[in-house]
């Protein structure tokens, strides 16, 4: 066993566990309070577009609280702990490498998701690796169910305690507050809108939401993130205090419950449908392979119906693939035979599906060049054959633990598409190819909606027009097109706070490049 990755077990059993209650000292309560400033500065950060670097830093500042917090609870740190720590910090720096709005959505809802695991594995509920056995049980509980379940120890640790137990009844009478002060949202909300008849009525809300929204609204939402914070950081801790994260429902939980005659007499049909599928449809198929389009169709249809087609037998073949894996019950090796049988089969058509699809993606991109859904659909088609290919792999090698190797496999991936500013990669892609010739026509439209992060390209583009010495009526369209979209880019740019926290490398690059541009 690799004792990197191992967490010793408490000396006290379940049932000990279980009579314990957690007890809250003057260190938990200062923290508390101190979670409520982590979340005023994270409500400081939104919206993320506008302060990048700020929403670094609070990242940063978050992963850093919950460190100390941790170590001054005499919580064992081992190198899965800072393996995570490491991978969250890596991957909050694509706020300022990366110019995508959308990316940035994602990216902050996937490091506050390993947050919550990085949590969890330190509250020693997940058992001795980062990747071990239940791993998308444990992930079920760390990332939805302790987020709840652990809350309540927010009120319970911020109250400072006494003898006589006023700390308790304080606690329960601010609980009863917050959920009366929920409770009357609807009735409110509903004579709002029957009073809203009243002008004057309407006139004095609007005054009053416009006086407090910018302070009550930073403090509403920070002291959401602070719950949320101290709900998770110091909740998890007490609840594996008293054996409520879950991992002995994990570890009991029986999912091998049904017959192998039931699962195959499920699947069977599905997969005689996909053999007569492929031979009815054999030519149009493979006509993705051999670079030429069947007839009636264009390009975009040819390609889209492939991708649709794509993510919907995935998902059916996944659900056969959960149902073979982790549903059917094990009596002997002539029911493993059936699993790694048909698991193979589904895979492996699965697979020729992917290749079809993939082929025709790149003929599109071929003839019209990159956008972003084109990027990311063959993103998510490579991730899929990536995780069949384990799967195939996992049916001969009995050593390849599927589930971990996956979700391994997605964190490569989407560093892939995080860290780096793949919208300006796809402008200088599509420039390029217009300026060799391999593009017959430029999307200038397409190219401003990249923001700072196509200002490259959009210049490069512009300087390629301007040395010619003759142009067409379509090249002067672009030109024109050109010009204005760095012009907006430009002006959008001024519009921006200058302050250090919205600083992003695509951004300064681009604000480099327009300093001068007229």
């Amino acid at each position: 066993m690799n004792n990197d990755y191992y967490i010793p077990p408490s000396s006290a059993t379940v049932e000990e566990k279980t009579s314990i209650k957690p007890e809250y000292k003057i260190m938990d309560t200062v923290f508390a309070w101190l979670s409520v400033i982590i979340g005023f500065f994270f409500a400081k950060a939104f919206p993320i577009r506008q302060n990048t670097l700020g929403t670094l830093i609070c990242i940063i500042l978050l992963f850093v609280f919950a460190t100390v917090y941790f170590k001054r609870s005499e919580i064992r740190f081992c190198r899965g702990s800072y393996l995570l720590l490491a991978l969250a910090i890596i991957f909050a720096f694509g706020f300022i490498t990366s110019g995508n709005d959308g990316v940035h959505a994602v990216l902050f809802m996937f490091v506050l998701a390993i947050f919550l695991y990085w949590i969890y594995f330190l509250s020693g509920l997940t058992g001795k690796k980062i990747l071990g056995v239940n791993i998308v049980s444990h992930l079920w509980y760390s990332l939805f169910a302790l987020p709840v379940l652990s809350i309540p120890h927010f009120f319970s640790g911020i109250i400072i305690r006494d003898k006589g137990g006023v700390g308790k009844k304080t606690m329960r009478s601010i609980l009863f507050v917050f959920l009366g002060l929920w409770c009357a949202i609807i009735p409110t909300g509903i004579i709002i809108a029957l009073l809203s008849y009243d002008d004057n009525f309407m006139g004095i809300l609007e005054n009053i939401f416009k006086s407090v929204t910018s302070s009550v609204g930073d403090i509403l939402l920070g002291f959401i993130f602070a719950i949320f914070i101290f709900g998770v950081l110091f909740g998890v801790k007490f609840s594996s205090i008293k054996n409520e994260g879950g991992e002995q429902k994990v570890n009991k939980l029986k999912t091998e419950v049904l017959p192998a005659a039931f699962l195959c007499a499920s699947v069977t049909p599905v997969l005689l449908v996909y053999v007569v599928f492929f031979i009815s449809q054999w030519d149009y198929y493979m006509s993705a392979f051999t670079g030429f389009l069947p007839e009636g169709m264009t390009y975009a249809e040819y390609a889209r119906e492939g991708f649709f087609q794509l993510c919907v037998i995935c998902v059916i073949n996944a659900l056969m693939l959960l149902l073979f894996n982790i549903l059917m019950k094990k009596s002997g090796k002539v029911t493993d035979g059936i699993k790694k049988g048909y698991s193979l089969i589904i895979s492996l058509f699965t697979m020729v599906l992917i290749a079809t699809a993939l082929s025709k993606m790149m003929l599109y991109i071929g003839t019209y060049g990159l956008t972003r859904k084109r990027v990311y659909t063959s993103w998510l088609m490579v991730l899929l054959a990536c995780v069949f290919i384990v799967v195939i792999l996992g049916i001969f090698i009995k050593k390849i633990k599927i589930a971990p190797l996956v979700l391994c496999l997605f964190v490569v991936f989407f560093m892939l598409i995080a860290l780096p500013d793949v919208d300006g990669m796809i402008a200088e892609y599509n420039v390029s190819a217009y300026i060799s010739g391999e593009l017959d026509s430029m999307d200038v439209d397409t190219l401003s909606e990249y923001g700072v992060s196509g200002v490259p390209a959009l210049l490069r583009l512009e300087e390629h027009l301007k040395g010619k010495s003759e142009l067409d009526s379509s090249e002067k369209a672009c030109l024109t097109l050109t010009q204005n979209a760095l012009i907006e880019i430009k002006s959008e740019i001024s519009g921006l706070s200058d302050s250090v926290f919205t600083f992003n490398i695509p951004r300064y690059n681009a604000e480099k490049l327009l300093k001068e541009y007229k």
